[in-house]
C-alpha cells in the first residue's frame, strides 16, 4: 500500500490541486464500487483505503466519513468555483460569474461522468442515509449562498438575494446534470445549464409580469 502525498504538501497550486483531484477521484471510485458490492453499511473506510491504495488516515484528509463519499463533498466543488469567480471580472453580476465558473467544470464532470451515474443509482437504494444527504444538501445552499453574498457584497441574514439566487441556481444546475446523466452523447453540462437558464429565466419574466414593482431600496 502506497501512502498518497499530503493535498496541503507545499507544491506549485495547479500541480497541487491535480494531484488532489485524482486522489479523491480514486477514493471515491473505490467506495462508491464497494458500495455496489457489498453494500453501503456493510462497507468499511480500512476497506476504502485499501481498494484505492493509500492509509486509512489518508481517507479523512478528503472526506469526513463515508456519507460524504457517498453525497461528494460541496466544500471541494465550492472550493473550486471560488477559484474560478475569482478570475471573473470584479463588477461582473455574480450570477453570471457563477454560471461561467460551473461551465468550467466540463472536463472534470466528463472524466467522472461513470462515478456520477453509479452514485446516482447508489442515492436512489440506500434508505439509511436520507437524512445525511439532506444534510450535505443543505451545506451545499449554505456555500452557494455565501459565495454569492461575497460577490454581492450583502450580507445574506438581511438581504434575501443571495439565498433566493443560490436556491435558482441549485436548481437549474440539478436539472442540467440529471439532464446530462441521461444523455449520454447529448450537449456538456454547460450547454445543458445554459439552456436551462434560459428557459427558467423565461419562466420567471413571465411570473413577475404584472406583479408590483418592487419598492425601491
Amino acid at each position: 500500500m502506497t501512502e498518497a502525498p499530503d493535498p496541503h504538501h507545499a507544491a506549485p497550486p495547479d500541480r497541487r490541486r491535480r494531484r488532489a483531484q485524482r486522489t479523491r477521484a480514486g477514493i471515491e471510485a473505490a467506495a462508491l464500487r464497494l458500495f455496489r458490492e457489498h453494500g453501503f453499511e456493510a462497507t468499511t473506510i480500512a476497506q476504502i483505503a485499501d481498494a484505492a491504495d493509500i492509509a486509512p488516515r489518508t481517507f479523512f484528509r478528503y472526506f469526513p466519513s463515508k456519507e460524504a463519499v457517498l453525497f461528494g463533498d460541496p466544500a471541494w466543488p465550492a472550493q473550486m468555483l471560488r477559484e474560478s469567480i475569482s478570475r471573473r471580472p470584479a463588477d461582473e453580476h455574480p450570477m453570471r460569474s457563477l454560471a461561467w465558473a460551473l461551465g468550467e467544470l466540463d472536463d472534470v464532470m466528463q472524466e467522472e461522468r461513470a462515478q456520477h451515474l453509479l452514485r446516482c443509482e447508489l442515492l436512489a437504494e440506500v434508505d439509511e442515509v436520507r437524512y445525511a444527504q439532506h444534510i450535505v444538501s443543505s451545506n451545499w445552499m449554505r456555500e452557494l449562498t455565501a459565495l454569492i453574498a461575497e460577490r454581492l457584497g450583502a450580507d445574506p441574514h438581511t438581504d434575501p438575494r443571495p439565498q433566493a439566487w443560490a436556491m435558482a441556481l441549485a436548481g437549474t444546475v440539478s436539472v442540467s446534470l440529471q439532464a446530462w446523466l441521461a444523455r449520454p452523447e447529448g450537449p456538456l453540462p454547460s450547454a445543458l445549464l445554459a439552456e436551462v437558464l434560459h428557459t427558467t429565466i423565461d419562466g420567471l419574466s413571465e411570473t413577475a409580469r404584472g406583479l408590483p414593482a418592487p419598492a425601491p431600496a
